[in-house]
This record gives C-alpha cells, sequence and structure tokens, in this order.
C-alpha cells in the first residue's frame, strides 16, 4: 500500500506540474506548443531517440566493468535489457529499478544479488558526482546565466528562511546523528549476534560491488564510459535544437544549463512527468526561447526519453522469459 500511495502521489505531482507550466498560457501560446511539435524534423527527432540508446548501451558495457570476474560471465546484451528492464520499473515506483535488475540477474543468470546491488549503488553515487561536474561546468561556461537563476530562484529565498536559530539547530542534529552511528558502529562490530552476523556477511558481499574500482586497468575504461553516458545525454540535447527552427541559435553551453535542470527534474518527480518540460522551459527561457517552444522542447526531449524506455523495457522483460523458455526446452 505505501508503494501504491507513492505511485499515486507522484502521479499527482506530474499532472499538477503539467498545469502549473500551462496554466499561465494563453490560448494563442497552448496553440504554439502544438505548433512547434507538429513542425519538429522527424529525422533528427530519431537521432534522440537512437543516442538515448545508445547512452543505455554504454551504462551496460560500464557495468559489465564493474561486474567483471572470473565468476561472473554475463553478457553486455543481457545486462542492457536488465538496465531497460530497470528503468521501466522505475517508472511505476521509485528506486525499484536498481532492485529489479538485480533481481533479474539474480533470478536468470544466477549473479549475487547483494555483490550486483553494490555496483548499482557505487554507479548511482558516481551519476550524484558527475551530475555535480555537470553543475560546475554549467557555473563556469554558462555563469551569468546560471549563477543569476539560483540566486533569484534558490540562495536568496534559501537564506531568507533558514535563519540562524535553525542553522544551530541543523547543526545539533547532524552531530547527534555522526555520533549515534560511531555508537551503532562499534555495538555492530563487537556484538555476537546471529542476525548481526548475517547483516555483517550481507554487507561484506555488498561492498564488493567497489572491488573492481581497486582494479587500475579497468579505471581509464570505467571512467570512459562514464563520461560518454552524459555525453550522450548532453549530446541528445543539443541534437534536439536541430529538431526545432526556433533553437537553433543556441549554443552549446546552453546544453549544459538544460542537462543539469533534466537531471534534478528526474530526480525529484517519477520520471520526470510535467517536471523535466517544466524544467527545460524554465531554464530556455533565460536564453530568450519564448514560454511556448520551450515547453514543446522539453516534452518533446522527454517524450523520446521515455518512448525508448517503455519500449525497449518491455522488449526487457520479454527477452528474460523467452531465454527462460528456451533453457527449459532444452
Amino acid at each position: 500500500m505505501g508503494k501504491f500511495f507513492r505511485l499515486i502521489f507522484f502521479l499527482l505531482l506530474g499532472v499538477f506540474l503539467v498545469y502549473y507550466s500551462v496554466k499561465d498560457f494563453s490560448k494563442e501560446e497552448v496553440d504554439q506548443v502544438f505548433i512547434s511539435f507538429k513542425s519538429a524534423s522527424p529525422f533528427y527527432l530519431f537521432l534522440v531517440f537512437f543516442v538515448c540508446i545508445i547512452s543505455h548501451i554504454t551504462r551496460a558495457v560500464r557495468w559489465k566493468i564493474m561486474l567483471n570476474s572470473e565468476k561472473e560471465k554475463i553478457s553486455v546484451l543481457d545486462l542492457f535489457w536488465a538496465v531497460m528492464a530497470g528503468y521501466l520499473a522505475n517508472l511505476a515506483f521509485p528506486r525499484l529499478g536498481e532492485v529489479t535488475r538485480c533481481g533479474i540477474l539474480k533470478k536468470y543468470n544466477n549473479l549475487d544479488f547483494s555483490f550486483a546491488i553494490g555496483t548499482v549503488f557505487f554507479e548511482r553515487i558516481f551519476d550524484v558526482i558527475c551530475l555535480f561536474i555537470a553543475l560546475l561546468l554549467c557555473l563556469w561556461i554558462e555563469f551569468d546565466v546560471v549563477y543569476s537563476f539560483f540566486n533569484t530562484n534558490v540562495f536568496v529565498p534559501l537564506f531568507l528562511k533558514i535563519n540562524s536559530l535553525n542553522w544551530l539547530v541543523l547543526s545539533s542534529i547532524a552531530v547527534l546523528l555522526i555520533f549515534f552511528v560511531f555508537l551503532a558502529s562499534r555495538f555492530v562490530k563487537k556484538s555476537n549476534n546471529k542476525l548481526i552476523e548475517k547483516v555483517k556477511e550481507l554487507f561484506s558481499n555488498f561492498s564488493q560491488g567497489f572491488s573492481f574500482f581497486k582494479n587500475v586497468k579497468l579505471l581509464w575504461l570505467f571512467l570512459l564510459l562514464t563520461f560518454g553516458i552524459w555525453f550522450f545525454y548532453y549530446f541528445g540535447i543539443i541534437i534536439g535544437y536541430s529538431a526545432l527552427p526556433l533553437m537553433n541559435n543556441l549554443g552549446w553551453g546552453s546544453g549544459l544549463s538544460l542537462l543539469f535542470a533534466g537531471a534534478v527534474a528526474m530526480i525529484i518527480v517519477q520520471g520526470g512527468i510535467g517536471a523535466y518540460p517544466l524544467a527545460l522551459m524554465q531554464v530556455l527561457v533565460l536564453y530568450n526561447i519564448d514560454k511556448s517552444t520551450g515547453l514543446a522542447f522539453g516534452w518533446l526531449i522527454w517524450t523520446l526519453q521515455t518512448l525508448v524506455v517503455l519500449v525497449l523495457g518491455a522488449i526487457g522483460f520479454a527477452y528474460f522469459e523467452l531465454k527462460k523458455f528456451r533453457k527449459e526446452a532444452k
């Protein structure tokens, strides 16, 4: 029931953001959104669709590197379809995708589940680092635009709401949490309880998911593939500019701003429904793109990304069922 209500909450939030993004639009502006959709170049939309798939393939190859060991003989094809099935599950419930793709490989390839979760957890940490790097690049290349936006909409309102007393309370809570974690770690380390021993064993398997990082020979490839994933995210947006005639004059730096805003929107709202187009529209306004065109562009990119997940995610689930069927038929 908890997962069901969370799903309903995110759907309602998405619907609200869809409404919020168009509530101040005039009839002419709404019509302009549909006109922009109709005028979009099918060729460039297909290229965005294709680049999106390439980014997912790159993620699967990177996961192969992370799972690299003598006992884990899993093909990139299996990893790719597991990733896509996980993305599809993520559209339904938050963070279900990470569990789903590891569970699929546990069921069909006998991959150690806790080890796989460890690699996915590390992958997510690296994604956050890449998102932070994207923000730094935005501040460096598009400083005037990005800083003006954040200063007006984030920094000033935040500091007005948080006074010195609140900072003292937050600092005290942080110190207490650190002290509690320290005591808990000491207790767990010295305890001989069977349940705690089981948790220790699980955590040990989980931590092995980080072991690949010790292999210096693979580090350069991991970093190259990580760059590739985020480059294709970025490149898809840049190609998308060519799909709408009114956006052809945008520079390459603006793509970084859209990449960061879109990624944050995907994190905040499940699947990015409503939030992703709204975030891209708000950023594009800073680059003198009218709201109707910006919203149309946001919906185009979001639709293509979601379509990739819906189609390939469904194929991914079918792929593993068919693989199981063939294995049992032998």
